[in-house]
């Protein structure tokens, strides 16, 4: 019996026909409706045995339901339009298209299912940690360039304090620039040998990218005025991650530094500024970080580093019967105070006195949309006030109570999409391969499909077979 390549069926194929439509007479030997003439030449089966492969159904029966006479399996069948699968190549039937769909969103949940529920402190390696801490410095450092300011040169030593903060805040269970033993930013950078003449702190809790990062930090005077303080030489920027309140979560801390200057007998060194002259250029740069918030306002300080009162607090309330939260500040201030704002990534407070002396206090009903904007990642809050002198000042906040937002599903599954880890990268890597096989195995069959036969197009097969192959490129690109 022979055998006929794919373009040989095609010209058999319409040699048969013609010689049909001109009236030819053909033989069927075995009875089975299909004439020797196409069994031999056609569809290879025998020509005198009506069931060529055993399976109970006559040959011209299973020609006519569209199978292959000679059992499934053929790729021919599975990928060509031909007669014997009545031009629907096998793959792209609708039954199957169905199957492999639910097959590969099965394949994608299993896949998604592995990342979501994977520890979130599993995937913190130290090299994610230290790519991502670079790329805080880097932003930090374009911020800069856009104002003409001086790079930040990275510093270990700041580096090291850094990475001893976020610990302490994590061991300890608090977000403050004060731990609970009243030690501040200063006990640590003193504790690494980082000799300073000026020196700063950026806190972050909730971490997801480190752009999220520095533009919650970019909307807080404050911090924002860290970050583009001319005064500042060196930084260090460490991410810790751990349980906080029972909560998966990442601490960031940036440190900012001027390295304290050195005497020597080869030449004078240079004086070091003044306090006034310090708070004048601290001045400066709070005000342009002050008018993106407050208009144009201009709020200054009276050192080098950030006023802060011990007596403030700030907290967060979770309604448990609504999809609402409550923010509430207390703070006391000074007797001529007539104006104070609390700034909380970009979302204003304003305070008013109580009948308490020196007392301020103001309370503010926030959704759950604006939740995740104001807390995702969290900065400590930041204070302006006004006294009757029309003096403005700027203190910070830290949150005396506050549960974090857990990172969402999504959140979590890009960020190990981007960052895999050793264990998780051969399930993303076959999952990947897998979603590509299919993706190259249907566009052959859609292009064969349309190609092939162009009068036998099949309208439902045609958008099948876009359907899943648009599917696959989702799962590869997301």
């Amino acid at each position: 019996m022979k055998k006929y390549s794919f373009f040989d069926y095609l010209k058999k194929k319409q040699e048969f026909e013609q010689a049909r439509r001109a009236g030819q007479k053909f033989l069927d030997s075995d009875q089975d409706r299909l004439t020797d003439f196409e069994e031999i030449n056609l569809y290879g089966t025998d020509p005198h045995n009506p069931d060529s492969d055993f399976d109970g159904v006559s040959d011209g029966d299973e020609v006519m339901a569209n199978r292959n006479p000679l059992g499934a399996g053929k790729l021919r069948d599975l990928f060509v339009p031909c007669a014997q699968n009545d031009y629907a190549p096998e793959i792209l039937r609708p039954r199957r298209i169905a199957f492999h769909v639910v097959s590969l969103l099965a394949i994608k949940l299993i896949l998604m299912s592995f990342i979501i529920f994977y520890p979130l402190s599993a995937w913190l390696s130290p090299d994610i940690s230290l790519n991502e801490a670079r790329k805080v410095i880097d932003l930090t450092n374009e911020l800069r360039k856009k104002l003409k300011l001086e790079v930040l040169v990275e510093n270990s030593r700041l580096t090291q304090a850094a990475w001893q903060k976020t610990q302490d805040m994590l061991i300890n269970q608090y977000f403050a620039h004060l731990n609970p033993s009243g030690q501040d930013l200063s006990y640590w950078i003193n504790k690494n040998g980082y000799k300073y003449s000026i020196i700063g702190e950026n806190l972050a809790m909730g971490y997801v990218t480190a752009k999220d990062v520095v533009t919650a930090w970019s909307k807080s005077p404050t911090h924002y005025r860290n970050i583009v303080d001319r005064n500042f030489k060196e930084t260090g920027v460490a991410i810790g991650d751990g349980r906080f309140k029972e909560v998966d979560t990442v601490f960031m801390v940036q440190y900012f530094g001027r390295p304290a200057l050195v005497k020597n007998s080869s030449a004078k060194a240079a004086a070091a500024p003044s306090k006034r002259t310090t708070a004048k250029k601290n001045a400066r740069q709070l005000a342009s970080a002050a008018k993106s918030v407050k208009g144009d306002r201009a709020y200054s300080i009276e050192s080098a580093e950030i006023n802060k009162f011990k007596t403030g607090t700030i907290s967060i309330k979770k309604d448990a019967f609504s999809k609402t939260a409550t923010i509430k500040t207390e703070v006391v201030l000074p007797a001529e105070t007539i104006a104070a704002t609390v700034i909380i990534n970009n979302r204003e407070l304003e305070l008013t006195k109580s009948s308490a002396e020196d007392y301020w206090s103001g309370v503010a009903l926030i959704s759950s949309d604006e939740e995740k904007e104001i807390f995702s990642p969290l900065v400590p809050a930041t204070l302006l006030t006004e006294d009757n002198l029309g003096q403005q000042n700027i203190y910070q906040l830290d949150w005396n109570e506050i549960k974090p937002i857990k990172t969402s599903i999504w959140e979590k599954y890009f960020l190990f999409k981007r960052n895999p880890t050793n264990n998780m990268l051969p399930i993303l890597i076959f999952g990947n391969f897998y979603f590509k096989i299919l993706f190259v195995v249907f566009s052959l069959a859609a292009i064969l499909n349309i190609v092939v036969k162009i009068k036998k197009q099949k309208l439902e097969l045609i958008l099948g077979s876009f359907g899943i192959i648009v599917l696959l490129a989702i799962f590869i690109l997301f």
